[in-house]
């Protein structure tokens, strides 16, 4: 038998709630919020369910113009149409990119494209700090010159460069500066040729 109510009003204290979903909201009807699941990292959606923010990312392009080195050793006419920046053959070969994090960055990538299948070899310098702190706060690193990392690649395609490990403890809003270093004298280059480096992929 339904029970009929008259007048009077309900007060926050007069309702008791429980862990049912009967008259959470849904696509259909109004209702109460479903319980969170008490994370920061969820939100509740137009369908009203929660999940994760997509992950959005920030491209920063290289130019033939950030060069750091013996630029003898490299070439600015481009590879198809894009700058190549990083020959073959070359003791010690880096690139500056510098840039802000919008977010705190899950992973970073440089982006090249090499000519002939093989390895790259390569090692990173970096510095990153926020705003009115020393610019040289933190300071962190991906190989050397004598003992570089490697990275395979196929001719003629664009790949990615893992250089997430160059960034320890980034935060939002960190302004950074990255030298990319290429060793292509080194016995583990075996991607022969000139490499375009088009610039670093940050995701969020």
């Amino acid at each position: 038998m339904a029970e009929t109510h008259y007048g009077g009003s309900h007060t926050d204290a007069g309702i008791a709630t429980t862990d049912v979903t009967t008259n959470d909201v849904s696509i259909t009807k109004h209702g109460f919020a479903p319980r969170a699941p008490n994370n920061t990292t969820t939100f509740l959606r137009g369908d009203a369910t929660w999940a994760a923010p997509a992950a959005i990312e920030d491209f920063i392009p290289a130019f033939a113009g950030n060069l750091l080195g013996t630029v003898g050793n490299m070439s600015n006419n481009g590879y198809g149409d894009y700058a190549s920046v990083q020959a073959a053959n070359a003791a010690d070969q880096g690139i500056h990119l510098s840039g802000r994090f919008q977010r705190t960055p899950t992973a970073i990538y440089v982006v090249v494209v090499a000519p002939n299948t093989g390895n790259i070899a390569w090692y990173t310098t970096s510095m990153f700090a926020a705003l009115g702190e020393a610019y040289n706060l933190n300071t962190d690193a991906q190989g050397t010159a004598a003992s570089p990392s490697t990275t395979a690649v196929v001719g003629d395609q664009i790949a990615q460069i893992d250089v997430t490990g160059s960034f320890t403890g980034a935060a939002s809003g960190d302004l950074f500066g990255l030298v990319f270093n290429r060793v292509a004298n080194h016995a583990s280059d075996t991607s022969e040729g000139s490499m375009a480096l088009l610039g670093l992929r940050v995701v969020y």
